[in-house]
């Protein structure tokens, strides 16, 4: 759906631990907003209140998380993070695979603002036609605390999978060489 609204019929929330809620997401490319999306459905307290980004290269997407507690409410407006430009000093490979849940990359992005985190998205699609798609690029702390997330919808299914890591692959690589280096050191000096 290409806006900030939802509509469809009202199904009861599992159990007390449920709100209503409005999952939406802006995506933009090249900075112009090229498509937007709202879920309302029923979830657990834990999530209200949370917004996240993700960056690829000349590309972002923005969420926000926003909850009511009563019969058929309706939650507010989306709460986006705002854009930041100053970088944090992490870098992430970086890539976008449409139909595939692996993508390569070829090159990194240099993270800014609360964009701590390196992430990888699968995303699958299943219904009258079925695709996948494979992210790798920077995210902050919320969006990595999502986890897995399913939603159907009528004869449509979209489950999506997050793997966040606290850096790039260089640096594990740097740190797991510098660990060897390290112990083949010790064994030499004893």
């Amino acid at each position: 759906m290409d806006s900030d609204r939802c509509v469809g019929p009202s199904k009861p929330c599992p159990s007390n631990d449920h709100v209503c809620s409005s999952s939406y997401s802006v995506t933009s490319l090249g900075g112009m907003e090229v498509l937007k999306h709202v879920v309302r459905e029923c979830s657990i307290k834990p999530v209200c209140d949370k917004s996240g980004s993700i960056s690829v290269p000349n590309g972002m997407v923005r969420t926000s998380h926003v909850c009511c507690a009563t019969n058929n409410c309706l939650p507010g407006p989306p709460r986006y993070p705002l854009e930041q430009t100053l970088r944090n000093g992490l870098s992430c490979e970086s890539c976008v695979d449409v139909n595939s849940d692996t993508c390569v990359a070829h090159q990194d992005i240099e993270c800014t603002g609360n964009e701590t985190r390196c992430i990888t998205i699968v995303t699958y699609l299943e219904g009258a036609t079925s695709s996948s798609m494979a992210i790798r690029g920077c995210a902050n702390q919320d969006i990595c605390e999502a986890g897995e997330k399913e939603v159907k919808d009528g004869n449509f299914k979209v489950k999506t999978k997050f793997s966040c890591t606290g850096g790039s692959n260089s640096l594990q690589h740097n740190l797991i060489l510098l660990a060897f280096s390290s112990i083949s050191l010790l064994k030499w000096l004893l």
